[in-house]
């Protein structure tokens, strides 16, 4: 078993460890069939390119062979190297972090000592917290740069101008050094063993982990939203997903939460989806973005239970706008949603987009309707037709808020007139479920059907 080991141990990649293969096959394996043993762990480490191993050895393509089995029949006997996991890999430092924290603030000071407070406190030491400051009016700068002044793993970046989450993270995460990279909003803060967890997990071989969060209802939301948050950070059983999979369900599916913070990654797979995003002003759904385009790069994903973050939910914090914001906010948002259809589809993404962007429309305008009066509501409904389409508005309107039908039908009347007769059968055409209910009535107070 020894020679065999050492033969395994010396094709190995320089970046993928035997430490990483053993726990992928049983034990008793190892000690009496190391051979089936080794097949066993190099299929299922995510960070073997298989592909790459039958680039690299053209004679084991032609001749049609499984490029595992080769490679412990043949390959390890004539010096044949496996490929490396992944061609973003870039090579250490010895001095690298384990994880880079990438912290995005905006007028959080009175959250921030408790939010550094819990990366400082890791259990996990070598790490850096790069904490990006958007143009915050409070203290909040001089709160982290007290930080950075007692603690040289602390970096601070300052934004040039108020410029919303995306581009906020995208300046973290280029100054990011480590091998692992984690988000955090300064209205949230780590259980004190997040990172410890998280690298023992993802150094197994995979290039991302989800987490779960416990959330926090710092201040008296209701009953009911608690539990919807709770169940969106949490949802989904613990396993592997690999290639399209991740992407498929995440969002398509919508089995796992899409909260890029929920998440460990390799540093390279989270620098190479952030540097093709575009630098422009994202809010909202603007996660979903990032995340979208991490899953592209990533090859492996791994769902674990355990709970590493605290997430902050309630008015003024996590998952809330007052009205004035929402109603400012709301283009910006509706911006982001196509931003993100417009990555599905130059990808050609399996996300489900129809139903996707259906939610993610549904969701705006469940912040919209009470936000202002008739007045403002109308105006932002003109702008959102403008770039989502009525059908997706109305598709959207219906689902949540048939309670509603009276105000939302003569909010939308004078943009259903300017339809044509094409688009209004389009629309009953796409909505059979529309004759069910009550909401027949407001289709025909909408259209003039």
């Amino acid at each position: 078993m020894a020679n065999f080991f050492d033969l395994v141990k010396a094709t190995l990649p320089e970046d993928v460890s035997l430490q990483e293969i053993l726990p992928l096959s049983p034990k008793a394996w190892w000690q009496e069939k190391p051979y089936i043993a080794s097949a066993h762990a190099l299929r299922k480490c995510p960070r073997i390119n298989w592909d790459a191993y039958l680039a690299q050895n053209p004679d084991v393509k032609s001749a049609g062979m499984d490029p595992c089995l080769h490679f412990l029949r043949h390959g390890i006997y004539e010096g044949r190297k496996l490929a490396s996991w992944h061609p973003l890999r870039q090579p250490e430092m010895p001095d690298t972090p384990l994880v880079s924290i990438v912290l995005i603030n905006f007028n959080n000071a009175h959250l921030l000592d408790k939010c550094i407070g819990s990366v400082l406190g890791q259990t996990l030491p070598n790490i850096e917290l790069i904490a990006v400051d958007d143009c915050s009016t409070d203290n909040s700068l001089a709160i982290i740069r007290g930080y950075a002044a007692q603690d040289k793993r602390v970096k601070v970046l300052v934004n040039e101008r108020n410029s919303a989450t995306l581009i906020t993270r995208k300046a973290g995460v280029a100054a990011a050094t480590g091998r692992y990279l984690m988000f955090l909003d300064s209205d949230d803060y780590l259980a004190p063993n997040a990172c410890e967890t998280a690298v023992q997990v993802i150094s197994q071989g995979y290039d991302m982990v989800k987490f779960g969060a416990e959330i926090i209802n710092s201040l008296n939301a209701p009953r009911a939203a608690i539990e919807d948050a709770n169940d969106f950070c949490n949802r989904g059983e613990t396993g592997e997903y690999f290639n399209d999979q991740i992407i498929t369900t995440i969002f398509r599916d919508g089995k796992i939460s899409w909260h890029v913070w929920s998440f460990i990654y390799l540093r390279e797979i989270a620098a190479a989806a952030f540097a093709e995003l575009p630098a422009e002003y994202a809010t909202g759904p603007d996660d979903l973005y990032g995340l979208l385009a991490i899953a592209r790069h990533a090859r492996s994903l791994l769902k674990i239970e355990a709970r590493l973050l605290f997430y902050n939910f309630g008015p003024g914090v996590s998952a809330t706008y007052d009205k004035p914001k929402v109603l400012k906010y709301a283009p910006a948002i509706c911006n982001t949603i196509c931003a993100v259809r417009r990555y599905a589809d130059k990808y050609s993404l399996n996300i489900g987009i129809n139903n996707l962007y259906r939610n993610l429309c549904a969701d705006l305008l469940e912040r919209l309707l009470p936000a202002g009066s008739d007045a403002d509501v109308a105006d932002c409904f003109r702008e959102l037709t403008e770039k989502l389409g009525f059908p997706a508005i109305l598709e959207a309107l219906l689902e949540r808020h048939d309670k509603q039908q009276e105000r939302i039908a003569a909010l939308i009347q004078p943009l259903a007139n300017t339809l044509p007769a094409r688009e209004i059968r389009h629309i009953g055409f796409f909505f059979p479920r529309l004759h069910y209910g009550g909401a027949e009535s407001m289709i025909i107070s909408l259209c003039k059907l």
